[in-house]
């Protein structure tokens, strides 16, 4: 009957992930040159770029979720029906870039992977909360509203009062992360 706070009408997710192999299943660009041994023979050497390379590509496309309205900051009064307004949509994509280079430690393979991981690629400034009186996620409506004015006309300077009131209510918590870049190193043994 009532939705759920974290109820998603729609969500849509992608992953797409290309990776280079290695060995013999490797088939990336490649350089080759001629290299003379130390007894005067030549050989062809060959150098795979890309070998052991990927990137990954993580998408999030949903719907807002629901939250209730309220009439005003001093009347609790349900406007509409209870959880009845939706916020916006949500997008996000992420992006993981990875080398991986082999390392033979005496008899052992070891594995030397490099990485950077990219949250929110293309910086989306998504809501995801907002004031149940006005919808907005910056503006709670209380500096407007009608019912509110003679309390802030009674502070010894209204002006100021004001000032520090927006500036209390400038939160970036109403807002998605933004972009974030992570470059790290894994050894695997």
């Amino acid at each position: 009957m009532f939705p759920i706070s974290d109820d998603r009408r729609h969500a849509f997710k992608f992953n797409l992930d290309f990776r280079y192999g290695s060995g013999d299943r490797y088939d990336g660009p490649t350089s080759k040159f001629k290299v003379k041994d130390k007894d005067g023979s030549t050989r062809v050497r060959s150098i795979k770029w890309l070998q052991d390379f990927g990137v990954n590509f993580t998408g999030v496309v949903q719907s807002g979720t629901p939250y209730t309205r309220l009439y005003s900051q001093t009347q609790q009064t349900i406007v509409g029906s209870f959880r009845g307004s939706r916020l916006p949509w949500y997008y996000r994509v992420d992006m993981t870039v990875d080398k991986a280079f082999l390392i033979k430690v005496g008899k052992r393979n070891t594995m030397l992977d490099v990485f950077c991981s990219i949250t929110n690629v293309f910086n989306f400034k998504n809501i995801t909360s907002v004031y149940s009186v006005t919808g907005d996620p910056d503006d709670n409506g209380y500096l407007t509203d009608p019912e509110t004015q003679t309390t802030i006309r009674s502070y010894l300077d209204e002006e100021a009062f004001r000032n520090y009131y927006l500036m209390q209510l400038n939160s970036t918590y109403n807002y998605s992360t933004p972009r974030s870049v992570e470059i790290g190193v894994s050894y695997q043994f």
